[in-house]
C-alpha cells in the first residue's frame, strides 16, 4: 500500500485528495485481476505496470477494440478533454456530454457509444451530465493520446481561443461586435482550412472538433462578413451608378482604398498576433519578435501590448551560424567571455560572450577533423582550449590570443575509437579523454608548454565511455557508458585512479551524461530513455538515489549541466528541447521550471552554462547555436505552491509563504534584482500552509498557518537573521488565517474565529492587546481582510458571497459600514486603491467586482464586473493610483484590467501569462511591477512598461523584425524596430 500511496502522490504532486480515489479504483480492479492466491502482492501490481502502466494500458486495450470509423471519433473527443497549455504540462477537463458528441460528427448515437466504451474501461468518468478522463496522468501515461496531442497542438490552441471567444460572445448577449472580422476569420481558415467550411462539414458525418457553441459563433461571424460584403458591395454599386461627376468617382474611389487598407492592416495585425500565440511553445524568440511587431504596429492595442508583456515570461535566444552541420558540445570559458562550440562539419568555432552587440565570431574556424568534432573544454584558466573528434584524435590550443589560437598537443590518439567527451579537471592538471573502447585517458596537463603529456589510463566499462564529470574538488570523478551504468572513482592517485563502491544501475538505455552539484553532494545522470535520475555522493563510496527518476524528455538525454546555484538542473534532449529542474533541497525532486528551451531545427545535443547562470548556450541538430537569455523575472522559491506575497511600502522588502515550513525574505534593488535576505522555518502545518504579511515599514512579519489557531510576529529589522516577537497568539480559528496591517503599522487583523475577526494593538509588537471585542457578521469563513491605505476602513471577505466594512478609525470602537452589490459566490481576495476609496474584489463566481467609498464609508459595487476568467479568483491588487488592477486565477492565467474610468474598465488585452500551475497569487510593487505566485513554487515578476520589455528582446536576440516578417509573407515596417 506504502508503495502504492507513493505512487499516487508523485501524480498529486504529494498532497493525495478526492481527485485520485477513481484512479485507485481502476488500479485496484485490474490488480485484483492479478492477485496470486487472494493476496495482492507487489510483484502483481509491478505486472500491472503500476498506477500510469495500469491506466495507459487500459486506454490502448479500450482503443484497440474500436473500428476505424469509431477511432476517428474517438480520437477527436478524446483530445476535446485535454486542455493545451503554454507550457507543455496539459490538463484534463470537463465537456459537457452534448458539447462532446457534437465534436465527434454526425452520428450521436455512435459517438455515444464510444464514450460508454471509454467509461466501461474506466479511462473517462461521466458525471452529473459531464465527462472527463479519470486523472491527469492518462495524458502523459498513455503514449498514444499523448502523441495526439502533440500532432494537435497548433490546432488545439485555435479551437481553445476560438471556444473562450464564443463563450464570451454568448454570455456578453451574442453582441455582434465580438463576433470575428475578415481579417481574422482568414487567420482561422489560414490556420485550419476545416473550419473555414463549418457548414458543409457541420451536416455530414466529418468530425468538427468544435463545441455546437463555438461553430454557432464561426457560423455568426461568417455571416456578418457576408453581410458587410454584400452591404459593401450595394454601397459601392449604387454609388459607381449615382456617381455624376469625375469628383464624386475619384472620392468613391479614395474612400474604397482607404477602407481596403484598413482591412488589409487589419488582417496583417490579427494573422500578426495569431502568429505570435502560435509559435510561442515551439519558437519563444520569434514569437516574440511577433508580439514586439505587432506593438510596433499598433502601440494603442491592448492586445499587443498584451502579448509583449506576456515575453518577460519566456527565455530569448540569439541565434548563432556558422557551422554546417549539428553541433555536438559547447564548452564556456571560466570567466564567462568565451564559447566554443564543435561540430559535425569537422571543425572547432570559438566565439566571444562578452560584447555589448551580442556574441561574435573570434578568428577563422578551426578545421581538424575529416569526420566530426565532438567534445570542447576549456582549463579552467581560459588559456587552453582541448577539442576531441569522431577520429580519436585530441588537440589543445593555447587561446591566450582568442583570434590565432596556438596548438599544444596536436591530434593525438590515445586509445581506440571515437572521443564523445574531454572534461578538464578543476584544477587544470588533468585532462579526461573518454573512448569508444571503454576506455577512460587522463592526460596529464600540468606542464602544456612543454609538449609532454603522460596519460594513464582507466578501465571499468564495458561499452563505450559518453562522459566524464569531476567533483568539484577534483577528487572524484564519475563516468558514463554504453553499458548502462554510471562509475565513481577516486582519483587522488592520479597514478592509479580507484573504483568507489558498485556500478550505479537502472537506466534503461546508454547512460549519456553526468554532471556534480555544485558542493559535490548530488550526481545527475542523464539516459537516452529520456529519463533524469540523481545520486547522493556525500559519501562517494556508497552513492545511492535519491528523489524519483523524471522522464524528463521523449528522446534521449545527450547533455546535463548543473547551475551555479546548485539547486538547478539543465538538460539538453535529441527530443529538440533544452529545459530547466528545479531540484528540492530537502527531498532532491525535480521538478520542470517551464517554459522549455524550443526552436532548434532538431535534436538538441549539447549544453553549457555561463558562469553567472544567467545564460545557457545551446548546440542543435539544425546546425546553430542558441545563447538563451533566461527570464530575469522568475525565481524557484520553494518545491510547493506558494502563497500570497507580501510588500513593505517601499518595495524593498517581499515576504512569501508556502504549503511548506518556510516563508522566505526577499530583498529588491533599484534595478529590480532580487536577493533571498533570510528565511523563517517553522512547523510544517497540517495540511496547509502559511501565509504572511509584512508591516508597511517592513520590520514586523506576521504568520499565521492556514490550519489556523495562532499568529506569530517576527522582528525582521534585520532580514537575515529574524527573531520571534514572544510566543505565538493563540486564535480561535481553524480554517481562517487572514493577516493585515494597518498603514502605521500599529494595528494587525487577524481572525477571532472562523467567522469573526480581531484588530490587535501592536503598538508594543511583542505584547498584542485585543482592540475591543471580535468584528462579526460574516455567516461563513472569513477568507482574507485588508486595511485601506488612510487606515479609515477594514473590510473582510468571506465564503458566504459577501463583503463587509467598518470603519476603524478608532479600533477600539469599529463602526460596521454599509455596503451596496456584491458577488454570486465566496469571495476570496480583496485590495484597496489610492487612499482607499477604490476596492477591488475576486470571487469563486470567477468575475473581479471595483467599489466605490462614499464619504461615510460606505461600498457600492460598480454596475459592470470584469469577467475573463474561467475559474476562480484567488488574488487581486491594484496600483496605488487605482488606474490598474491584476487578477490571479486557478484557469491558470493573470490578467491585467484598466479601471482608470468607472464607465469604461476593461481587460487590457490576454492574459500576460497562462503558464499557471495551481493558484496564482499576484501582487502589485510600489513601481507597478506585478509579481506573482505560482503553485509550482515559483515567483514571476513582470514590468508593465512596455518600452523596457521592448529593449529586453531586442538586446537578447539576433532576429531584426524586417528579416522574420517575410518569412510570414508579412510587409516589412518602414524601419526597423529595434
Amino acid at each position: 500500500m506504502d508503495l502504492i500511496l507513493h505512487d499516487l502522490g508523485g501524480l498529486a504532486d504529494g498532497e493525495i485528495s478526492g481527485k485520485e480515489l477513481p484512479l485507485l479504483s481502476h488500479l485496484l480492479d485490474t490488480l485484483w485481476d492479478k492477485r496470486s492466491g487472494g493476496a495482492l502482492t507487489v510483484a502483481a501490481y509491478r505486472a500491472t505496470g503500476g498506477v500510469r502502466g495500469s491506466i495507459a494500458a487500459s486506454a490502448e486495450r479500450a482503443w484497440e477494440k474500436l473500428d476505424e470509423t469509431d477511432r476517428v471519433r474517438a480520437r477527436a473527443m478524446l483530445v476535446h478533454l485535454v486542455y493545451v497549455t503554454a507550457t507543455g504540462t496539459d490538463v484534463k477537463i470537463a465537456r459537457p456530454l452534448p458539447e462532446l458528441l457534437a465534436v465527434a460528427g454526425g452520428d450521436r448515437d455512435a459517438a455515444a457509444q464510444v464514450v460508454d466504451h471509454f467509461v466501461s474501461a474506466r479511462v473517462l468518468v461521466a458525471d452529473a451530465g459531464s465527462v472527463e478522463l479519470i486523472h491527469d496522468a492518462v495524458i502523459d501515461a498513455w503514449p498514444r493520446l499523448k502523441s495526439w496531442i502533440q500532432d494537435d497542438r497548433a490546432d488545439a490552441a485555435l479551437r481553445q481561443r476560438i471556444e473562450a471567444d464564443a463563450l464570451t460572445w454568448i454570455e456578453s448577449g451574442r453582441n455582434r461586435g465580438l463576433l470575428y472580422q475578415r481579417g481574422r476569420m482568414d487567420v482561422v481558415a489560414e490556420q485550419n482550412p476545416r473550419l473555414g467550411d463549418l457548414v458543409s462539414a457541420r451536416h455530414a458525418d466529418d468530425v468538427v472538433a468544435l463545441s455546437p457553441n463555438a461553430v454557432e459563433f464561426l457560423e455568426a461571424s461568417r455571416r456578418q462578413i457576408t453581410w458587410h460584403g454584400r452591404r459593401r458591395r450595394a454601397i459601392i454599386a449604387g454609388l459607381a451608378l449615382a456617381a455624376l461627376t469625375a469628383l464624386v468617382m475619384s472620392g468613391v474611389a479614395w474612400v474604397a482604398k482607404g477602407r481596403a487598407e484598413a482591412e488589409r492592416s487589419t488582417a496583417q495585425f490579427q494573422q500578426i498576433i495569431a502568429l505570435s500565440d502560435s509559435m510561442r511553445d515551439e519558437d519563444p524568440t520569434t514569437s516574440s519578435h511577433l508580439a514586439l511587431a505587432a506593438a510596433h504596429m499598433r502601440p494603442d492595442s491592448d492586445v499587443a501590448y498584451s502579448r509583449l508583456i506576456a515575453t518577460q515570461g519566456v527565455p530569448l535566444a540569439n541565434t548563432l551560424r556558422g557551422h554546417t552541420g549539428p553541433v555536438y558540445s559547447t564548452a564556456v570559458s571560466a570567466d564567462g567571455s568565451m564559447l566554443a562550440s564543435a561540430s559535425d562539419d569537422g571543425t572547432v568555432r570559438i566565439w566571444s560572450l562578452g560584447e555589448e552587440s551580442g556574441p561574435t565570431r573570434l578568428g577563422d574556424p578551426l578545421e581538424l577533423s575529416s569526420k566530426y568534432m565532438a567534445s570542447v573544454s576549456f582549463s579552467p584558466d581560459g588559456r587552453y582550449l582541448a577539442a576531441g573528434g569522431g577520429d580519436g584524435a585530441v588537440w589543445i590550443f593555447d587561446v591566450s590570443d582568442h583570434t590565432a589560437p596556438r596548438r599544444v598537443l596536436d591530434r593525438k590518439v590515445f586509445a581506440t575509437g571515437a572521443v564523445h567527451n574531454v572534461r578538464y579537471a578543476p584544477s587544470g592538471r588533468l585532462l579526461a579523454v573518454p573512448y569508444d573502447d571503454g576506455t577512460v585517458v587522463l592526460v596529464d596537463t600540468s606542464d602544456p608548454t612543454s609538449g609532454s603529456f603522460p596519460v594513464v589510463s582507466v578501465r571499468g566499462h564495458e561499452g563505450a565511455v559518453r562522459t566524464v564529470a569531476f567533483r568539484p574538488d577534483g577528487d572524484v570523478m564519475a563516468t558514463s557508458s554504453d553499458d548502462r551504468t554510471v562509475r565513481i572513482w577516486d582519483i587522488t592517485d592520479r597514478a592509479g585512479p580507484v573504483p568507489l563502491g558498485e556500478p550505479l544501475r537502472g537506466f534503461e538505455d546508454v547512460a549519456h551524461s553526468v554532471s556534480f552539484s555544485g558542493d559535490g553532494k548530488t550526481l545527475a545522470a542523464s539516459s537516452d530513455d529520456g529519463v533524469l535520475r540523481l545520486f547522493d555522493t556525500g559519501d562517494p563510496r556508497k552513492a545511492y538515489p535519491v528523489g524519483v527518476p523524471v522522464r524528463a524528455h521523449t528522446g534521449g538525454v545527450w547533455s546535463i549541466a548543473f547551475l551555479p546555484d546548485g539547486r538547478t538542473l539543465a538538460s539538453a534532449s535529441w527530443d529538440g528541447t533544452a529545459k530547466l529542474w528545479d531540484i528540492d533541497p530537502e527531498e532532491r525532486y525535480l521538478d520542470e521550471i517551464s517554459p522549455a528551451l524550443t526552436g532548434h531545427g532538431g535534436g538538441v545535443a549539447t549544453l553549457a552554462v555561463t558562469p553567472d547562470g544567467n545564460t545557457v548556450i545551446t548546440g542543435g541538430q539544425d546546425a546553430n547555436l542558441r545563447v538563451w537569455t533566461m527570464p530575469h523575472t522568475r525565481i524557484s522559491v520553494v518545491d510547493a505552491a506558494l502563497t500570497k506575497p507580501s510588500v513593505s511600502r517601499s518595495g524593498t522588502l517581499v515576504a512569501t509563504g508556502s504549503y511548506g515550513p518556510t516563508v522566505s525574505l526577499w530583498r529588491v534593488d533599484e534595478a529590480g534584482e532580487w536577493s533571498r535576505a533570510g528565511s523563517v522555518t517553522q512547523p510544517r502545518p497540517l495540511g496547509g500552509a502559511y501565509v504572511c504579511a509584512l508591516s508597511p515599514s517592513g520590520t514586523i512579519l506576521a504568520t499565521a498557518p492556514t490550519s489556523g489557531g495562532s499568529v506569530q510576529l517576527w522582528d525582521v529589522r534585520d532580514p537575515a537573521d529574524p527573531e520571534p516577537l514572544a510566543d505565538p497568539v493563540p486564535l480561535g480559528t481553524r480554517f481562517t488565517s487572514a493577516l493585515a496591517f494597518s498603514p502605521d503599522g500599529a494595528t494587525l487583523v487577524t481572525g477571532a474565529d472562523d467567522f469573526s475577526v480581531q484588530l490587535w494593538d501592536i503598538a508594543d509588537p511583542a505584547r498584542p492587546v485585543p482592540w475591543g471585542a471580535p468584528l462579526t457578521g460574516p455567516e461563513n469563513l472569513v477568507r482574507s481582510t485588508t486595511i485601506s491605505p488612510d487606515g479609515r476602513s477594514l473590510v473582510v471577505t468571506s465564503a458566504d458571497s459577501r463583503i463587509y466594512a467598518w470603519d476603524i478609525a478608532d479600533p477600539r470602537a469599529a463602526i460596521r459600514t454599509e455596503i451596496f452589490g456584491g458577488h454570486d459566490a465566496g469571495v476570496n481576495t480583496a485590495a484597496f486603491g489610492r487612499d482607499g476609496d477604490v476596492l477591488v474584489t475576486g470571487s469563486d463566481d470567477h468575475r473581479v467586482l471595483m467599489w466605490d467609498r462614499d464619504a461615510a464609508g460606505n461600498f457600492t459595487a460598480r454596475p459592470t464586473a470584469l469577467r475573463g476568467h474561467s475559474g476562480t479568483v484567488y488574488s487581486v491588487s491594484i496600483t496605488r493610483d487605482g488606474t490598474k488592477a491584476v487578477s490571479g486565477s486557478d484557469d491558470g492565467t493573470i490578467r491585467l484590467w484598466d479601471v482608470s474610468d468607472a464607465e469604461s474598465m476593461r481587460e487590457v488585452g490576454g492574459p500576460i501569462t497562462d503558464t499557471g500551475v495551481g493558484r496564482w497569487q499576484v501582487v502589485f510593487r510600489p513601481n507597478g511591477s506585478v509579481v506573482a505566485a505560482g503553485g509550482d513554487g515559483v515567483l514571476r515578476m513582470w514590468n508593465l512598461e512596455a518600452d523596457v520589455v521592448a529593449e529586453r528582446i531586442c538586446h537578447s536576440t539576433s532576429g531584426r523584425i524586417s528579416d522574420i516578417l517575410p518569412q510570414f509573407d508579412l510587409p516589412v515596417p518602414g524601419r526597423e524596430v529595434c
